[in-house]
Protein backbone atom coordinates (compact mmCIF):
# COMPACT_ATOMS: atom_id res chain seq x y z
CA UNK A 1 0.00 0.00 0.00
CA UNK A 2 1.58 3.31 -0.78
CA UNK A 3 2.73 5.69 2.26
CA UNK A 4 0.51 8.69 1.24
CA UNK A 5 -2.60 5.99 1.68
CA UNK A 6 -1.59 5.19 5.12
CA UNK A 7 -0.75 8.71 6.54
CA UNK A 8 -3.86 10.52 5.69
CA UNK A 9 -3.60 14.00 4.30
CA UNK A 10 -3.65 17.64 5.92
CA UNK A 11 -5.60 20.45 5.71
CA UNK A 12 -6.16 24.00 6.90
CA UNK A 13 -8.27 25.09 9.37
CA UNK A 14 -7.84 28.76 10.00
CA UNK A 15 -5.41 30.96 9.45
CA UNK A 16 -5.26 33.85 12.35
CA UNK A 17 -2.03 34.81 13.87
CA UNK A 18 -0.77 31.95 14.99
CA UNK A 19 -2.68 29.66 12.08
CA UNK A 20 -4.01 26.44 13.17
CA UNK A 21 -3.43 23.22 11.43
CA UNK A 22 -5.20 20.03 11.39
CA UNK A 23 -3.33 16.72 10.33
CA UNK A 24 -5.19 13.73 9.73
CA UNK A 25 -3.71 10.50 12.28
CA UNK A 26 -1.80 8.10 10.96
CA UNK A 27 -3.34 4.70 10.73
CA UNK A 28 -2.02 0.96 10.02
CA UNK A 29 -3.74 -0.42 6.58
CA UNK A 30 -6.90 -2.33 8.66
CA UNK A 31 -7.47 0.59 10.59
CA UNK A 32 -7.15 2.87 8.10
CA UNK A 33 -9.92 1.17 6.08
CA UNK A 34 -12.48 1.36 9.41
CA UNK A 35 -11.63 4.83 10.08
CA UNK A 36 -11.25 5.98 6.76
CA UNK A 37 -11.39 9.91 6.38
CA UNK A 38 -9.72 9.98 9.96
CA UNK A 39 -10.78 12.57 12.43
CA UNK A 40 -8.32 15.10 12.58
CA UNK A 41 -6.84 17.68 15.28
CA UNK A 42 -6.30 21.43 15.66
CA UNK A 43 -2.35 22.08 16.13
CA UNK A 44 -1.26 25.67 16.32
CA UNK A 45 1.87 26.68 14.56
CA UNK A 46 4.20 29.63 14.25
CA UNK A 47 3.82 32.15 11.91
CA UNK A 48 7.59 31.58 9.98
CA UNK A 49 6.73 28.07 9.69
CA UNK A 50 3.49 28.46 8.10
CA UNK A 51 5.19 30.72 5.62
CA UNK A 52 7.84 28.66 4.64
CA UNK A 53 5.64 25.88 4.26
CA UNK A 54 3.30 27.92 1.78
CA UNK A 55 6.38 28.97 0.09
CA UNK A 56 8.00 25.60 -0.56
CA UNK A 57 4.68 23.85 -1.09
CA UNK A 58 3.82 26.25 -3.70
CA UNK A 59 7.39 25.60 -5.46
CA UNK A 60 6.09 21.92 -5.35
CA UNK A 61 2.34 22.00 -6.05
CA UNK A 62 0.97 21.34 -2.42
CA UNK A 63 -1.08 23.51 0.08
CA UNK A 64 0.77 24.86 3.21
CA UNK A 65 -1.08 21.76 5.40
CA UNK A 66 0.23 19.37 2.55
CA UNK A 67 3.61 20.57 2.61
CA UNK A 68 4.02 20.54 6.65
CA UNK A 69 2.48 16.94 7.01
CA UNK A 70 4.79 15.76 3.98
CA UNK A 71 7.98 17.55 6.70
CA UNK A 72 6.31 15.62 9.63
CA UNK A 73 6.36 12.24 7.71
CA UNK A 74 9.62 13.20 6.87
CA UNK A 75 11.16 13.93 10.19
CA UNK A 76 9.28 10.61 11.43
CA UNK A 77 11.19 8.50 9.25
CA UNK A 78 14.20 10.04 9.86
CA UNK A 79 13.83 10.12 14.09
CA UNK A 80 12.87 6.59 13.65
CA UNK A 81 15.41 5.07 10.66
CA UNK A 82 18.47 3.00 12.18
CA UNK A 83 20.63 4.22 8.97
CA UNK A 84 20.54 7.90 9.80
CA UNK A 85 21.28 9.28 13.26
CA UNK A 86 19.41 12.52 14.24
CA UNK A 87 21.26 13.69 16.46
CA UNK A 88 24.47 13.75 14.48
CA UNK A 89 22.72 15.34 11.51
CA UNK A 90 21.68 18.13 13.88
CA UNK A 91 25.35 18.43 15.73
CA UNK A 92 26.69 19.12 12.03
CA UNK A 93 23.84 21.86 10.98
CA UNK A 94 24.78 23.38 14.39
CA UNK A 95 28.42 23.46 13.67
CA UNK A 96 29.45 21.07 16.29
CA UNK A 97 30.68 17.49 14.31
CA UNK A 98 32.16 17.25 11.04
CA UNK A 99 30.04 16.72 7.39
CA UNK A 100 32.80 13.94 6.73
CA UNK A 101 32.00 11.76 9.90
CA UNK A 102 28.15 10.99 8.61
CA UNK A 103 27.14 7.85 6.44
CA UNK A 104 26.07 8.77 2.94
CA UNK A 105 22.50 9.03 3.88
CA UNK A 106 23.29 11.07 6.72
CA UNK A 107 25.13 13.46 4.70
CA UNK A 108 22.25 13.72 2.14
CA UNK A 109 19.71 14.76 4.56
CA UNK A 110 22.27 17.38 5.75
CA UNK A 111 22.69 18.33 2.23
CA UNK A 112 18.95 18.79 1.66
CA UNK A 113 18.71 20.88 5.00
CA UNK A 114 21.30 23.26 3.94
CA UNK A 115 19.74 23.67 0.38
CA UNK A 116 16.29 24.27 2.09
CA UNK A 117 17.74 26.67 4.35
CA UNK A 118 19.71 28.58 1.66
CA UNK A 119 16.76 29.14 -1.04
CA UNK A 120 15.13 30.45 2.19
CA UNK A 121 17.50 33.19 2.98
CA UNK A 122 17.93 33.85 -0.49
CA UNK A 123 14.24 34.35 -1.21
CA UNK A 124 14.07 36.64 1.91
CA UNK A 125 17.35 38.93 0.55
CA UNK A 126 16.49 42.49 -1.15
CA UNK A 127 19.67 43.85 -1.89
CA UNK A 128 18.38 46.90 -4.05
CA UNK A 129 16.11 47.83 -1.15
CA UNK A 130 19.21 47.62 0.96
CA UNK A 131 22.12 49.29 -0.84
CA UNK A 132 18.86 51.98 -1.74
CA UNK A 133 18.24 52.19 2.04
CA UNK A 134 22.59 52.26 3.03
CA UNK A 135 23.43 54.81 0.14
CA UNK A 136 25.55 52.28 -1.86
CA UNK A 137 26.10 52.19 -5.56
CA UNK A 138 26.10 48.67 -7.09
CA UNK A 139 26.21 47.11 -10.62
CA UNK A 140 24.43 43.93 -11.82
CA UNK A 141 23.66 42.02 -14.96
CA UNK A 142 20.68 42.29 -16.44
CA UNK A 143 18.74 39.49 -18.32
CA UNK A 144 20.69 39.84 -21.32
CA UNK A 145 24.07 39.60 -19.32
CA UNK A 146 24.55 43.88 -20.16
CA UNK A 147 26.16 45.52 -16.88
CA UNK A 148 23.56 47.45 -15.12
CA UNK A 149 24.68 50.03 -12.49
CA UNK A 150 23.27 51.85 -9.98
CA UNK A 151 24.30 54.83 -8.62
CA UNK A 152 24.01 56.02 -4.65
CA UNK A 153 20.62 57.16 -3.15
CA UNK A 154 21.57 60.64 -1.15
CA UNK A 155 21.83 60.21 2.49
CA UNK A 156 24.36 57.43 2.64
CA UNK A 157 28.15 56.98 1.56
CA UNK A 158 28.34 56.34 -2.31
CA UNK A 159 30.76 53.89 -2.88
CA UNK A 160 31.34 52.12 -6.59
Amino acid sequence: MPAADLLGNASEVTHSTTPTWAVADCYSGVERKVHDMAATSPTRIDNELYASAKLVGGRMSRSAAQQIAHWARIGRELEASHSVSYRDVADVLDGRRDYDELTDREQAVVRAEWTERITERREGLNLAEQFAHSGRSYVELDQHGNIVRHPAQDGGPADA
